[in-house]
């Protein structure tokens, strides 16, 4: 009994020390930053190759047997495996006249409505009958239809004029399978599929929602109506927010949009508009599915009634097993697909920079005119960010990358399509922790390793703090190119260019960086554009000083009650100036442009930039809507007669449509009181007149979207270069038809430097300008 004891003591002093010197060690570990990619979210907790869920079907009716019958039939006809799913049909109730009319016709079709559903046989599981006892019309009808009694059950909403393919639950299942239960393939903000055939966009001015022929699936921010799965968890969401916002007497306002104009037309008889506001808030997608030939696994037809005052038609055709090709089943991983905001402009979620490869691969992707900027989110309160970020889609700015601290808010971006750079992730795999004196000084290095990687990938770059606002996007185009740097006085505006690149070459720049701001950062708070200069200038290169205040106003507590006056091209604060102040001097000045969903208030779209360039093929200069990315068109025709030469044609943004049209409300419109009737050809053809030339552009109309397209011949331009006037031809683009009509242009109506280019292209066959409905 001694020996033990006498050997207990040393023992517990070795269990101790060891025990604190685990807890040491995982206490002085740093902390870890919320996953930047939400796949590797569990959510799920019995995911498994076979889940056990439940799928209930919607059938939302009101006054059409007929309808009501093709929809059901073709419900249960589909093939539902071994599995259980329910039916629920929800009849509304005519709304009572006063005095009533037709009442016993009403009342007769609301009977036999309910009798063939009463008698109709549902054999995969059960059958139940929800007869409503007053009209509710559409919103109710879904709002109502569905709480969720688990995280496990999803629902599939159906009109009853919809009809569906004996494949479509098969395709639902896999895809809840494969995006729901698939933890290493799943995402929270995905809301649910759409079976429809896509046809709409719902942005003003937004982009032609067109597919190429090898997309099975993507990704888009619009709601299907026309067969819609729906997951339980944004759908409990969504239903607490609309609660939230209607007790409280919120608009579902976005503006932009097209549904707007049909909420504030019908208000509480249609319920997309809430649904698509709640979407917009959070940054939530719809799987989507393209197959050929107009072919789709849930169909509308479209029949008379509430949406429709006679009967159009089905809108695809239903796609059966005589379709079926090998990759019909095929579910690509999410990071493979394609993602479409509400004006169908392409979005890349997650993109969270954490090596300079990375950062290679993003700033191709962005950069725009060779030009990419920078923003600095260090010490910026996340509501300026998000107005900040809504200025950028507004003036139609892509072409940045975020840095920030590491948070929840910065993932959150990068979920949204920003990209975003790990701060620690990023300065761990550079090795700059090593070159830090101070703890102060990370905000500087992780500077300049971007500054310094889009150098040398040949970019021009911009670095700004996000404590600033600009109000043109021609902030962001340098225009003096004796100096290849710009620093600002009073704000963290700085600029390089890209010719700097072979002076910064090797590690060698990095680190005279980092000792130079150590030693500077000890003594004061020092901005990254003053250690730039100091370090460029003792290399012999020009630094140009940039006066803010010439080019924007500088917030201040002082500034009450002044206007922004014209020509400023941005707004800046100081960092120490406290956020709700801030907020309330943009607010002021008519800048402000966050909800209280913390969202932008609106949507804005840009029509795509395209040139063709006479080297014999066309090229799509902003495929992506300010991408960058460029991609091949058909090949010129090589049987066009020499007159007609080989020329290139420019095409212009909507953007300088200004330029284009003036002032005047008559002269901002076109008559259309002509007809072509034709489908419009793969390329302009020559009139009679000569005032057309042939143009290839099968490809470049592909990616414009719906709107008013000009074409100007070289001749003609000159003709009103040289004080005249000319006429011109305008396409209204809709589908496969043009209405062309007649309007005037005249030398006013182009810009000096314009007008100098086209001068000096001889080989300029015209131009083609994308004309907005209304210049804004």
């Amino acid at each position: 009994m001694v020996g033990p004891r006498r050997h207990f003591l040393p023992l517990l002093l070795f269990s101790l020390s060891v025990l604190f010197f685990f807890s040491y060690y995982h206490s002085s570990l740093p902390h870890s930053p919320p996953s930047p990619n939400p796949k590797f979210t569990l959510l799920p907790q019995n995911s498994t190759s076979n889940p056990n869920f439940t799928v209930i079907i919607k059938v939302l009716a009101f006054n059409r047997l007929d309808s009501v019958a093709r929809c059901l039939r073709s419900l249960a006809a589909a093939n539902y495996l071994t599995d259980e799913v329910h039916l629920h049909v929800y009849v509304d109730h005519f709304a009572l006249g006063d005095p009533p009319s037709n009442i016993d016709q009403k009342l007769q079709e609301s009977h036999h409505i309910l009798e063939f559903v009463d008698g109709f046989e549902w054999k995969f599981g059960n059958k139940l009958i929800h007869y409503r006892t007053a009209n509710v019309g559409l919103q109710a009808q879904w709002l109502e239809a569905w709480w969720p009694s688990s995280d496990n059950e999803f629902v599939f909403v159906v009109e009853d004029d919809l009809e569906v393919s004996p494949l479509y639950y098969k395709f639902l299942r896999s895809l809840v399978v494969n995006y729901y239960y698939n933890a290493s393939n799943h995402r929270p903000y995905i809301y649910g599929a759409s079976l429809q055939r896509p046809r709409f966009v719902p942005g003003k001015h937004g982009n032609k929602l067109q597919m190429d022929d090898r997309t099975r699936l993507f990704l888009y921010q619009l709601v299907g109506t026309w067969g819609q799965l729906l997951f339980p968890k944004p759908w409990k969401e969504f239903r607490m927010w609309y609660d939230d916002h209607k007790a409280k007497g919120i608009k579902p306002f976005l503006d932009g949009m097209v549904t707007t104009g049909w909420y504030k037309k019908m208000g509480e008889k249609i319920w997309t508009p809430w649904f698509i506001k709640f979407i917009h808030t959070r940054g939530y997608f719809n799987i989507y599915t393209n197959f050929l030939h107009e072919r789709a696994l849930s169909v509308s037809h479209r029949d008379a009634g509430v949406n429709y005052g006679k009967t159009a038609g089905p809108d695809s055709h239903v796609l059966d097993k005589s379709y079926l090709d090998s990759d019909f089943w095929d579910m690509q991983p999410l990071s493979d697909l394609k993602w479409y905001d509400f004006c169908f402009r392409e979005k890349f979620p997650d993109r969270v920079v954490g090596s300079l490869d990375e950062l290679g691969s993003v700033l191709n992707s962005v950069q725009k005119h060779d030009t990419v900027i920078i923003v600095s989110l260090f010490g910026v309160s996340e509501l300026a960010v998000r107005n900040l970020l809504c200025h950028f889609e507004s003036l139609n700015i892509w072409n940045y990358v975020l840095i920030g601290p590491e948070s929840d808010f910065l993932f959150d971006l990068a979920r949204r399509g920003h990209p975003v750079i790990g701060t620690n992730q990023f300065l761990k795999s550079v090795g700059a922790y090593k070159l830090m004196s101070l703890q102060d000084s990370y905000v500087e290095m992780i500077k300049v390793y971007v500054l310094k990687k889009c150098l040398e990938s040949g970019y021009n770059a911009w670095v700004v703090d996000g404590n600033m606002l600009p109000l043109s996007s021609d902030l962001f185009v340098e225009s003096d190119p004796s100096y290849d740097f710009y620093v600002g006085k009073s704000s963290e505006l700085f600029f390089a260019r890209r010719s700097f690149a072979q002076n910064i070459g090797g590690d060698d720049f990095i680190s005279k960086f980092a000792t130079m701001a150590n030693s500077l950062l000890v003594r004061q708070s020092i901005s990254f554009g003053y250690i730039m200069a100091k370090l460029v200038e003792e290399k012999g290169v020009k630094v140009k000083s940039l006066d803010e205040t010439s080019l924007g106003l500088m917030i201040v507590n002082s500034n009450v009650n002044e206007s922004l006056g014209d020509g400023k091209q941005m707004v800046f604060w100081s960092s120490d100036m406290a956020s709700d102040l801030v907020q309330k001097r943009l607010q002021e000045f008519g800048i402000w442009t966050v909800d209280d969903d913390l969202s932008c208030k609106a949507v804005v779209c840009h029509q795509y930039c395209l040139v063709c360039k006479r080297n014999g093929t066309e090229r799509n200069e902003m495929g992506r809507d300010g991408t960058g990315w460029k991609g091949e068109g058909a090949k010129m025709p090589s049987n066009r007669n020499k007159e007609e030469g080989d020329g290139e044609v420019i095409i212009l943004c909507s953007t300088d449509v200004k330029r284009v049209v003036p002032g005047g409300e008559a002269e901002r419109k076109f008559t259309q009181n002509l007809s072509c009737g034709t489908a419009l050809s793969t390329r302009f053809r020559r009139t009679k007149r000569g005032t057309e030339r042939l143009v290839p552009l099968r490809s470049v109309l592909s990616h414009v979207p719906n709107g008013t397209l000009a074409f100007i011949t070289r001749n003609c331009v000159m003709s009103a270069i040289n004080n005249g006037a000319c006429k011109f031809f305008s396409l209204k683009l809709h589908y496969r038809f043009c209405l062309p009509s007649v309007a005037h242009v005249t030398r006013r109506q182009f810009s000096g430097q314009f007008s100098e280019s086209i001068e000096k292209k001889e080989n300029l066959m015209g131009v083609v300008f994308l004309l907005r409905d209304k210049v804004e």
